[in-house]
């Protein structure tokens, strides 16, 4: 009794597990299909209230099928409905069946019908809520349970508002463009199903038993309800391909509705947190220019190294202050994403300053005049000494004698440089604008341009161009600072050898001094000496030197001149007669232009 009874109700089971997956099998389709038409509607809904402002013809269309698409949503609502009753109903039973104490094999199988029910259930209940609530992502409420930390995962989440940002920029375009890979797919897999029901066909006709036409009778039409799947399928992306670009604008209505939502969102966050963070920069700086009256606060000159601590300590401040109100304005008004992406900006420069930390430090200490370069103390930058007016983020250095001779130096810069106390008389430059100078090519010139890059001298065939480095390295004569010496020479018969020691150089130098004179450059005549130098074959050698003061150098080779031609004149008017046989004399030109 006991197997015919076990034997009895495996049957039944059986019967009603048929029964029951049939009907769950057909539930769970059509519940697919009016889930998937849910969402289709749902989403036409949803961008039809977004898009306020689309063209009236559109407008005009959408409203028209407005009302087809409210009674699809209630039509859909009654069949949920009744789903969710049946589903209820089915679980009674099931559950029912459960309490009578079936065998073991018998409660395995109820116990999965009652969860694929529970699964089915659940679904439907959440569809319908879904559509009353219009669209609503229930998943949104559930609670998210205490993870543990991660800083990884951290680091994620507060960069995730960035991409999710850039992501929604590009949104509309990438759905527009995987439906049009879907209608690819499904129109590729309909040309192949037609293909194969064509196939199908053929064998329809051929001549086979009984057994086999009903065989591929029935694998015709699963293949037919595939086709009829696949095109339900095709139409719905279709559709939702339309109405997508029904609610497609245009680059300039995009880019117009961007800005505008930046500019009452991000933007007006931004430009709060800027003004907070310059309203506290510029109150502290008012307050350091009330506290340093006397004092410029860009460019702080004090000998006091406390001073120059506490100053530069405050403006350590000013920067950690007004970076610290950015940060807290973006945290209250809740801009997460302006927020990331400042905090990343900084952790950018907190990891790039660890790399120049010992060039921070070295410039730190010239910051507080500590350092290799000091205040008031002369450096050499490229062959040209500076005196350091002033050490700040870029240095003032100065050089007296130059046309724009100042500089501003970056910290970098001054870094590499060592600095010396200035002498009392301190030479700036090889010279100073208009002096007269002699070129080692023997060529006599006056300086009209002198810059920190460039030096013009004016000679008395052209004017010459030199870069401040080569003209450093000339080694110039200049005749215009202190005084200069005309050196020259001259030669008389051995004839007159009875009074070359005495009488011949005492009225050489008398008549040079006289022609000096009447050339009207005795005020700048310092020095005047004529000596035997040396006795050559045939005349008797004398040395002339003639030193003059600087405001004269202008008239140097008219000096070489007179010397000459006060010689040429005593010996003419002593009757001593001139020898030169083995000198080798260069004649100086006719007379330099007078200024």
């Amino acid at each position: 009794m006991h197997l015919s009874h076990f034997c009895i109700e495996s049957i039944d089971l059986e019967k009603s597990e048929m029964h029951f997956l049939s009907h769950t099998n057909l539930l769970i389709v059509k519940l697919a299909c009016l889930t998937l038409f849910y969402f289709v509607f749902v989403s036409e809904g949803l961008g039809q209230r977004k898009q306020t402002d689309t063209a009236n013809e559109i407008q005009q269309s959408v409203e028209q099928n407005s009302n087809q698409r409210l009674q699809e949503l209630k039509t859909q609502l009654i069949e949920f409905t009744s789903i969710i009753s049946l589903q209820q109903k089915i679980l009674e039973d099931l559950r029912a069946k459960l309490d009578q104490n079936p065998t073991q094999l018998t409660k395995f199988a109820l116990e999965g019908q009652v969860a694929e029910s529970e699964e089915i259930l659940k679904k439907a209940e959440v569809a319908f809520e879904s559509i009353v609530t219009g669209g609503l992502d229930l998943e949104n409420f559930k609670e998210v349970p205490d993870q543990s930390f991660d800083w990884q995962s951290d680091l994620i989440e507060i960069i995730q508002p960035i991409f999710q940002s850039l992501k929604d920029l590009t949104e509309q375009p990438r759905a527009i463009e995987r439906i049009r890979k879907t209608i690819e797919f499904y129109q590729q897999n309909l040309s192949e199903i037609e293909n194969s029901i064509l196939k199908i066909e053929e064998w329809s006709q051929a001549e086979v038993d009984l057994a086999t036409r009903r065989q591929i009778q029935t694998i015709h039409e699963d293949w037919r309800e595939r086709k009829a799947e696949a095109q339900r399928y095709l139409e719905l992306v279709q559709l939702q391909l339309r109405n997508l670009q029904i609610r497609q604008e245009s680059i300039w209505t995009s880019v117009w509705l961007a800005f505008g939502a930046f500019l009452t969102g991000r933007g007006l966050n931004l430009m709060l947190a800027v003004l907070a963070t310059m309203a506290v920069w510029f109150g502290m700086r008012t307050f350091l220019r009330f506290m340093v009256p006397k004092e410029g606060v860009d460019e702080f000159h004090t000998r006091s190294q406390y001073s120059r601590v506490l100053f530069y300590t405050y403006r350590i401040l000013m920067m950690m202050a007004s970076t610290a109100v950015f940060l807290i304005v973006l945290y209250v008004t809740g801009d997460w994403l302006l927020l990331g992406l400042a905090l990343l900006i900084l952790a950018g420069i907190a990891i790039g300053l660890k790399k120049y930390l010992p060039q921070f430090l070295a410039e730190a200490k010239l910051l507080l005049n500590l350092g290799a370069v000091r205040e008031g103390e002369m450096v050499t930058y490229e062959g040209v000494p500076w005196m350091v007016k002033s050490i700040n983020i870029y240095s003032h250095l100065v050089n007296p004698v130059l046309e724009g001779g100042e500089m501003r130096m970056p910290l970098s810069e001054m870094s590499q440089l060592i600095s010396q106390p200035i002498a009392e008389n301190e030479p700036w430059f090889p010279s100073n604008l208009h002096d007269y100078i002699l070129l080692p090519d023997g060529s006599f010139g006056q300086v009209i341009v002198q810059t920190p890059e460039f030096v013009q001298v004016k000679t008395r065939e052209m004017i010459r161009t030199f870069l401040v480095n080569d003209y450093l390295n000339l080694g110039i004569k200049n005749l215009s600072m202190g005084a200069f010496a005309c050196v020259g020479s001259f030669g008389i018969s051995l004839e007159h050898q009875e009074i070359c020691l005495d009488l011949v150089p005492n009225t050489f130098e008398r008549s040079i001094g006289l022609f000096i004179g009447q050339n009207g450059l005795q005020p700048s005549l310092k020095e005047l000496s004529v000596e035997m130098s040396s006795i050559q074959s045939g005349s008797i050698q004398y040395f002339l030197y003639v030193r003059m003061k600087s405001p004269a150098a202008e008239h140097y080779w008219k000096v070489l001149r007179i010397m000459q031609q006060a010689c040429v004149a005593t010996c003419n008017s002593e009757g001593w007669k001139v020898e030169n046989p083995d000198m080798t004399f260069q004649m100086p030109p006719p007379d330099f232009p007078q200024k």
